[in-house]
C-alpha cells in the first residue's frame, strides 16, 4: 500500500481545505514532516489511518475530536485518500459525527459520521463498517496491525520498551490476535471454580437431605438416625436406615387405614337412619303451616283478579289517546319548515346590519389611506439620493478596516516577540543553572571515582606477599603498596553518584534544547514582526512600532465613529427610501383600488339581502296558518302529556296481570307441597335420635385421632422416601463431579500458570505470545547492535520479579562492553529511544511476516529523535535508511534542526493568521 494523495477538509487544525500529493515524494527514501508544536504534524499520520480504518494512528486521539475548531460552521469536515495497492488505485474518504448548520432555519444538525471507497472498476462502497472490511481485504491487514507495520505512532516506543508481561500480552493479543487462548484459560478457569462450587453444594445437599430423616423417639431405629444426622454413620448404612424406616411406616400405615375405613361405614349407617327421622319432624311441622297458608293465598288470588277486570275495563281510554298522538305527530314537521323561514328572517337582518356596518368602516378607511398615499410621496423626493451617499461612506469605512487590521496585526506580534524574549530569557537561566548543577555532580562523581579506584588499591595491595606474584603485574616484590583511603565511597555510593551525574546531564541537553528552540522561535517572530512593519510603513522601525501603531489606532477609531453614526444615519434614509418605492407606495394604491372595488360589491349585496328578507315574512305569514299552537315546543309538550297518560295506563294494566299470575302461583305451590308432605308422613323410622348423635360423636373422636396418626405416619414416610431418593441421586452426580473437577481444574491450572511446585508461571496464551516475542527481539537485535556498535543485545527475561508475578514477557538488555544482563529500564534516555525504536521495527517486521507477507511500501515513525547524540542520530537514520531499501518510503515527525539538514524530502507544517495550519511538500 502506498499514499498518492491525502486530502484534509475541517480536519483538526486543518481549518480549509488541504490537498498534499504524496506521490511528490517519490518511491523510496527517508521524508521529514516538520514544523512547529501543535501545528498539525501527527494528523497528517491520524488521517492516513483514519482514512483507512476510521480510527486515528494513536490510542490518545479519537475520531470525536477531529473537528477543526478553526474552519468555518459551513466547511465540511472529513479525510480523502487516494493510495495504490497491487498496482491499482483506491480512494478512500471518511468524515466523522459533527455538528453544523441546518439546511433550513438557523438551528444546528448533526452530520452523522459516514464512509466511501472508490475501486479502480467504479465500484461504490458506503457505510463504515462495510468499507472498513473492504479496506482490510483489500491490503490485506487490519487496523492494528497496520499500527505496527506502517505507524510506529508518538509515545507507542516506550510503552512497547518498558511494558510488564502483563502489559505485553494486551498488546501482542490485540496484534497477534491470541485472545483466543485467553478466552480458553478465562474459561477453564471459570468452569474448574463452577465444578468446585457444583460438588461443595453437593455434599451439603446431601448432609441436608440425612438432616430430614424422621423418626419417633419411641421407635427402635431413633439412636441410629440420630448418629447419621450427627455425619457419625457412613452413607451405606444410612441408606439402610432409611430403607428399614421406610418399610416400618409403611406397614403401620396400610394398619390404620383400615380401622378409618370399619369407622366410616358405622358412621354412614347411623347418619343415614338420624337423617330420615329428622326428614319426617321437618314434615309434620311443613304440613300445618301449609295447611294454615293455602287460605290466605286463595284470598290475595280473588283480590288480584278483581283489580285485573277493572284496569281490562280501561280500554277505549286508550284508544282514544293513541289517536290523538298519532294526529298530533303528524303536524310536527309543519313546525320545522315554519322554524327554517324564521331562521333566514333573523339571519337576513343580521347580514343587512353588518353590511351597513362594514360600509362606514371602509369609507373612513379610504379617507384616511388617501391622506397617507399624499404623505409617502412628499418623503420620498426627501431622501431620494440616500443610496448614492450611502456607498460612498461604507467605502470609507472599508478602508478603514483594512488599515485597522494591518495595525491589530502589528499590535499581536509586538506582544508576541515580547512574550518570546521572556520565554527565551527564562529558558537561558534554566539551562545556566541546569550546567551549573551538572558540572558540580560530574565533579562529585569523578572525584568519588578516583577514591573508590584508589581504595580498591589499597584493598589489592593489604593481601600482597612477597616473593608471591601480584595478581595485577605478576612482580614477586612490592617495594610501595598502595594504602587504603579512609573517605573512600562505597560501591553503592559511587553508583548513586553516578546516577545523580547522568541525570544533571540529561537535564542540561534538555534545558539546552529547549534554549534553542525559543531562541529560533525569538528569531522567526522577530523577522515577521519587521515585515510586518515594512508592509505597513516602509519608515516604521520595529523599535518604535508600539507607540505610533497605538497613536494609529486611536486616530483610527476616531475616524471610524464618525463614520459608523453618520452610516447609520444614510442607512435610515436609504432603507425608508426603499420602503417608500417596493412597498408602502404600491400597497396604499393597490388598497385603495381594493376598497373602491369592495365599496360597489357592498352595495349590491345589501339591496339583494333587504329584499330577501321581504320574502321571507311573507312566507312566514302564510305557514302559521292552520297549526294549534305557535310554536314546536309547545306542539312537543302537549303531545308528551299525552304520551304519559297512555303509558300509564298501560303501566298500570301489565301491573295487574303480573300480580294475578303470581298469586296462582303461590296458591299451586302450596298445594303441591301439602301433597308432598301427606305422602311422606305415611313412612315410620324406629330410632333414638340422641343415642344415635352420641354414638355419632364417639365415632368423630376415634376418626380424628386416627386421622392424626395416620397424616404424621404419611408424612414422616413421604419425607423419608424422598430423602431416600434424593441422597442416591446426589451421591451418584457428587462421584462424577469430582471426577470432571480433578481433571478440569489441572487443566486449568496448566492454562493459567499457576502449577504448583513449578517457580516460572507461564500462561498459555504468554507460551504462545512467547514464540512472537523470541522473534521480535531477534529482529531488533539486528538493528539495535547496528545503532549501539555492537553494544546491546535484548533478551527475554526468564525469571520473574517476585513468586507471585507472571513470566514470560519481560525485557532484560545484555551489555557485552561489560557480559552483564540488566532490566532495560536501567538504560539512558539515547539507549532507551534506540532499544524502542529497533524493537518496534522488529515488532513491525514480526507482523508483516505473520500476516502473510504483506508488503506495505511506506511506514511512519512520529517524534523520539531529541534525546539522541550526533553519532545516534546517524545510527538510528542508517537504521531507518535500511528499511527504504526494494522501494519504500519512510516518514519521520521530528523538531530535530539536524534532521531538517539530513533529509532533503520535507512536508513543511506551519500555522496561519487565523489559527489554522497549511502543508507544503519540499523536496
Amino acid at each position: 500500500m502506498r499514499p498518492i494523495k491525502l486530502t484534509l477538509s475541517a480536519f483538526g487544525p486543518y481549518a480549509a481545505k488541504t490537498e498534499i500529493p504524496m506521490d511528490q515524494l517519490g518511491q523510496s527514501g527517508l521524508y521529514i514532516i516538520t514544523g512547529e508544536t501543535g501545528a498539525g504534524k501527527t494528523t497528517i499520520f491520524d488521517a492516513i489511518a483514519y482514512a483507512l480504518y476510521g480510527e486515528a494512528s494513536g490510542e490518545n486521539r479519537k475520531a470525536s475530536m477531529f473537528r477543526s475548531k478553526y474552519a468555518d460552521a459551513d466547511t465540511p469536515t472529513y479525510a480523502e485518500l487516494t493510495f495504490s495497492c497491487r498496482g491499482k488505485e483506491y480512494t478512500v474518504k471518511r468524515n466523522p459525527e459533527y455538528q453544523r448548520p441546518a439546511k433550513r432555519g438557523d438551528k444546528m444538525t448533526t452530520e452523522k459520521a459516514n464512509a466511501e471507497l472508490i475501486c479502480p472498476d467504479g465500484t461504490i462502497i458506503t457505510k463504515e463498517k462495510a468499507v472498513t472490511a473492504a479496506v482490510c481485504d483489500i491490503i490485506g491487514i487490519d487496523r492494528s496491525q497496520f499500527s505496527g507495520i506502517a505507524m510506529i505512532a508518538q509515545g507507542e516506543f516506550q510503552k512497547m520498551l518498558l511494558a510488564s508481561t502483563e502489559d505485553r500480552e494486551k498488546i501482542f493479543r490485540k496484534i497477534f490476535h491470541t485472545h483466543g487462548y485467553e478466552q480458553l484459560q478465562r474459561r477453564l478457569s471459570d468452569e474448574a471454580k463452577a465444578l468446585n462450587r457444583e460438588r461443595t453444594l453437593q455434599k451439603s445437599g446431601i448432609q441436608q437431605d440425612i438432616q430430614r430423616i424422621a423418626c419417633r423417639k419411641e421407635d427402635p431405629l431413633y439412636d441410629l438416625s440420630q448418629q447419621a444426622k450427627a455425619e457419625e454413620l457412613p452413607l451405606c448404612d444410612t441408606l439402610d436406615l432409611l430403607e428399614k424406616l421406610i418399610a416400618n411406616d409403611d406397614q403401620t400405615k396400610e394398619a390404620l387405614q383400615k380401622q378409618r375405613e370399619e369407622l366410616n361405614s358405622d358412621k354412614t349407617r347411623i347418619t343415614t337412619l338420624l337423617a330420615k327421622a329428622e326428614t319426617l319432624e321437618n314434615a309434620k311441622i311443613a304440613l300445618v303451616a301449609d295447611e294454615s297458608a293455602l287460605q290466605e293465598a286463595a284470598t290475595k288470588q280473588q283480590a288480584a283478579r278483581a283489580a285485573y277486570q277493572s284496569e281490562d275495563a280501561k280500554a277505549p281510554l286508550r284508544e282514544e289517546l293513541q289517536k290523538e298522538i298519532t294526529l298530533a305527530e303528524s303536524r310536527l314537521p309543519r313546525y320545522d319548515a315554519l322554524q327554517e323561514i324564521i331562521t333566514k328572517i333573523r339571519t337576513a337582518k343580521d347580514n343587512i346590519a353588518a353590511l351597513k356596518t362594514k360600509q362606514e368602516k371602509q369609507n373612513a378607511l379610504y379617507n384616511e389611506l388617501t391622506k397617507a398615499e399624499n404623505q409617502y410621496k412628499a418623503e420620498l423626493e426627501q431622501v431620494k439620493n440616500s443610496d448614492t451617499a450611502l456607498l460612498a461612506l461604507e467605502q470609507k469605512q472599508k478602508d478603514n478596516e483594512r488599515q485597522g487590521e494591518l495595525l491589530d496585526d502589528i499590535s499581536r506580534r509586538i506582544a508576541e516577540t515580547e512574550k518570546q524574549k521572556q520565554r527565551f530569557t527564562a529558558a537561558q537561566q534554566d539551562y545556566t543553572q541546569a550546567y551549573a548543577i551538572y558540572e558540580q555532580a560530574e565533579e562529585c562523581y569523578r572525584h568519588s571515582y578516583r577514591l573508590f579506584l584508589d581504595h580498591q588499591a589499597g584493598i589489592l595491595a593489604a593481601e600482597l606477599q612477597e616473593n608471591t606474584a601480584c595478581p595485577v603485574c605478576g612482580s614477586l616484590h612490592h617495594p610501595a603498596p598502595a594504602a587504603k583511603h579512609r573517605q573512600a565511597p562505597t560501591e553503592a555510593e559511587l553508583k548513586a553518584a553516578e546516577a545523580e551525574a547522568e541525570a544533571a546531564r540529561r537535564r542540561t541537553e534538555a534545558a539546552n534544547t529547549t534554549a534553542g528552540s525559543e531562541k529560533t522561535a525569538l528569531q522567526e517572530k522577530t523577522a515577521a514582526l519587521a515585515e510586518a512593519c515594512r508592509h505597513l510603513d516602509a519608515s516604521l522601525l520595529p523599535e518604535n512600532a508600539a507607540k505610533e501603531i497605538a497613536l494609529r489606532k486611536q486616530a483610527l477609531q476616531t475616524q471610524q465613529e464618525t463614520l459608523q453614526q453618520a452610516i447609520n444615519d444614510e442607512g435610515k434614509n436609504s432603507r425608508r427610501k426603499q420602503a417608500l418605492e417596493t412597498k408602502l407606495l404600491p400597497e396604499t394604491a393597490n388598497n385603495l383600488a381594493k376598497l373602491r372595488e369592495n365599496g360597489e360589491k357592498l352595495s349590491a349585496l345589501l339591496q339583494q339581502e333587504e329584499t330577501n328578507l321581504k320574502h321571507y315574512t311573507e312566507q312566514q305569514t302564510a305557514e302559521q296558518q292552520g297549526l294549534p299552537y305557535p310554536t314546536k315546543g309547545e306542539a312537543m309538550a302537549a303531545l308528551s302529556e299525552q304520551k304519559q297518560q297512555f303509558d300509564a295506563l298501560n303501566k298500570s294494566l301489565q301491573r295487574a296481570k303480573a300480580a294475578l299470575e303470581q298469586a296462582e302461583k303461590e296458591h299451586t305451590l302450596i298445594q303441591s307441597r301439602i301433597e308432598a308432605n301427606r305422602t311422606l308422613l305415611k313412612e315410620d323410622v324406629a330410632i333414638n335420635s340422641e343415642d344415635a348423635r352420641r354414638q355419632l360423636d364417639g365415632i368423630a373422636q376415634q376418626e380424628r385421632t386416627l386421622n392424626e396418626t395416620i397424616e404424621s405416619t404419611a408424612s414422616r414416610l413421604d419425607n423419608n422416601i424422598a430423602a431416600l431418593a434424593n441422597i442416591r441421586k446426589k451421591s451418584g452426580d457428587l462421584a462424577t463431579l469430582e471426577e470432571k473437577y480433578q481433571w478440569v481444574n489441572a487443566l486449568a491450572e496448566t492454562a493459567n500458570g499457576n502449577i504448583r511446585g513449578v517457580k516460572e508461571k507461564i500462561k498459555l496464551e504468554t507460551y504462545v505470545q512467547i514464540t512472537y516475542f523470541e522473534r521480535i527481539i531477534r529482529r531488533a537485535n539486528l538493528r539495535l547492535m547496528t545503532m549501539t556498535n555492537g553494544q546491546y543485545d535484548l533478551k527475554r527475561a526468564t525469571e520473574a520479579a517476585n513468586s507471585r508475578s507472571q513470566t514470560g514477557l519481560d525485557l532484560n538488555v545484555i551489555d557485552h562492553y561489560n557480559g552483564t544482563e540488566r532490566s532495560v529500564r536501567t538504560l539512558s534516555g539515547g539507549e532507551s529511544f534506540k532499544a524502542s525504536l529497533a524493537l518496534a521495527l522488529g515488532l513491525a517486521d514480526e507482523i508483516r511476516s505473520s500476516a502473510g507477507g504483506i508488503r506495505i511500501d511506506t511506514m511512519f515513525v512520529d517524534e523520539g529523535f531529541g534525546s539522541l547524540d550526533e553519532d545516534s542520530l546517524e545510527q538510528a537514520i542508517k537504521a531507518l535508511s535500511d528499511l527504504t531499501e526494494g522501494n519504500r518510503l519512510v516518514g519521520i515527525i521530528s523538531h530535530v534542526s539536524e534532521l531538517k539538514d539530513k533529509i532533503d524530502k520535507q512536508i513543511v507544517v506551519t500555522k496561519t493568521k487565523t489559527g489554522g495550519s497549511q502543508a507544503a511538500i519540499i523536496c
